[in-house]
């Protein structure tokens, strides 16, 4: 086989840019990788939160936010298992956190929202409701949580 040292063959211009080619899959795979780790640590916490292993769901949520603290669904299933570990105050960061890091997820609005009735922070509910409709939110589930309210 016979190598072709000119400076413009096909080969040599291929080598120098696959270089960059080899790192952004590189990249892309590193990143794709923790992304799936991460949604499958989030199964987990889950999974272990539903069946009451309540430690091992905590444990799954710290670890998760640590490396990306702003996982949108990590800092909203911690704020709900601070809820059901009746520590509503401890659950606002988070259910906050969730909705800075993804504001289109409903879920995130009404966990909020609720959570904050349940403190008697009406004010801040009604404002969060407004901010949902702000953002789009304008389901059956804000429109409840806005009748509630105004009772």
């Amino acid at each position: 086989m016979e190598l072709n040292s000119n400076t413009n063959d096909t080969a040599t211009q291929l080598d120098m840019g696959s270089k960059k080619s080899v790192n952004d899959i590189s990249d892309i795979f590193v990143e794709n990788s923790l992304e799936k780790t991460l949604q499958n640590a989030l199964e987990h916490g889950i999974q272990g939160h539903k069946n009451g292993h309540l430690d091992v769901a905590a444990e799954l949520y710290e670890t998760i936010l640590e490396i990306d603290p702003n996982h949108a669904h990590a800092n909203h299933r911690m704020g709900l298992l601070k809820i059901d570990t009746a520590n509503d105050t401890a659950a606002l960061p988070y259910l906050e956190n969730a909705i800075i890091s993804n504001c289109a997820v409903l879920e995130f609005w009404e966990s909020l929202t609720k959570t904050l009735v349940r403190l008697g922070q009406l004010e801040e509910a009604e404002k969060i409701i407004s901010l949902a409709k702000d953002y789009g939110a304008n389901d059956e589930g804000i429109k409840t949580l806005e009748a509630e309210l105004n009772q």
